[in-house]
């Protein structure tokens, strides 16, 4: 028996390329959340910060602007 077949009630799988990727609300989603990512330091450093705790690493400031708002970071891990 499979993998899918272990499992317990109905599911279904999509094709991303189709159903999703295609989408255009999901087109016109991901556009504002990759501007948005780009063009604001705040939203960045957070999904970093973010991203890092679920890798479990630790996220540093490598530079820091006039204002104080990071504009670079890198990611180490915890040892």
């Amino acid at each position: 028996m499979g993998r899918f077949e272990e499992m317990a009630g109905e599911f279904y799988l999509l094709d991303w390329t189709l159903e999703v990727d295609t989408n255009e609300a999901y087109v016109e989603a991901l556009e504002f959340v990759i501007k948005f990512y780009k063009n604001n330091s705040d939203f960045c450093l957070d999904v970093a910060k973010s991203t890092a705790k679920v890798l479990g690493k630790d996220v540093t400031s490598s530079d820091e602007s006039e204002s104080g708002k990071i504009k670079t970071f890198k990611l180490f891990s915890v040892k």
